[in-house]
């Protein structure tokens, strides 16, 4: 983030918007993009997955440290990314 280069800050800072949504969720707000795409989405259970290593049901980044050092910094979302990158 060129803000934290900028003002030549050190340490962790976790980063991230304010949607929260899950990987299905996510999938189909992409696709609200792109009306032509063919896809197969199939949704499946975190226990369907039976990946090897134990996941948490919901995740994500505690940004305390980065709000509290620049409390008006808007972050953008996934729909405003989606529309800078296509126009």
């Amino acid at each position: 983030m060129f803000v934290l280069l900028q003002d030549k800050k050190t340490g962790i800072y976790h980063i991230g918007g304010t949607d929260y949504t899950n990987r299905v969720q996510l999938a189909l707000r992409v696709l609200q993009y792109f009306p032509d795409a063919e896809y197969d989405l199939i949704p499946m259970s975190t226990d369907e997955l039976k990946q090897p290593a134990a996941r948490p049901l919901i995740g994500g980044f505690v940004t305390m440290k980065f709000n509290r050092e620049y409390p008006d910094f808007l972050f953008g979302n996934v729909d405003s990314f989606l529309k800078e990158l296509i126009t």
